[in-house]
């Protein structure tokens, strides 16, 4: 006889699902991705306190099996959980390579090299005169 899973954290009624969700593993803004990658397929509703706990109501737009859409939410949850913590450890070196990539882009204002014969680029005073 095989073991119920205690881990699970869905609870599935006739037409949708409940699954609760931590917010100390999964933030709300994990959440909205995780339900977002599902609005094709599902009505979602998230409720809950995001201190203490989060529920995603899902409801199927079709036909879709409502085991199926819990797993995926949940690993979409994992999904973007990784992505965030990857994105917060590079931040620095992805700062650090568009700063470089905006200083050696050759942009240099003192070059007079810029084409310009409607003259927009010359200031007012130079090309009009200053007024008294």
């Amino acid at each position: 006889m095989e073991k119920p899973d205690t881990i699970s954290n869905m609870e599935i009624y006739e037409d949708h699902l409940l699954i609760s969700v931590n917010p100390k593993i999964y933030p709300l803004d994990i959440v909205y991705s995780a339900a977002y990658t599902l609005l094709d397929k599902a009505y979602i509703v998230i409720d809950g306190d995001p201190d203490e706990e989060i529920i995603a109501e899902i409801r199927p737009k079709n036909n879709e099996d409502l085991k199926t859409l819990g797993n995926e939410f949940n690993n979409e949850l994992i999904n973007y959980a990784v992505y965030k913590k990857q994105s917060e450890k590079n931040a620095v070196i992805r700062q650090a390579i568009v700063q470089r990539a905006l200083l050696t882009a050759g942009y240099d204002e003192s070059k007079e090299d810029i084409d310009d014969p409607d003259e927009i680029l010359v200031p007012w005073e130079e090309k009009y005169g200053k007024d008294d």
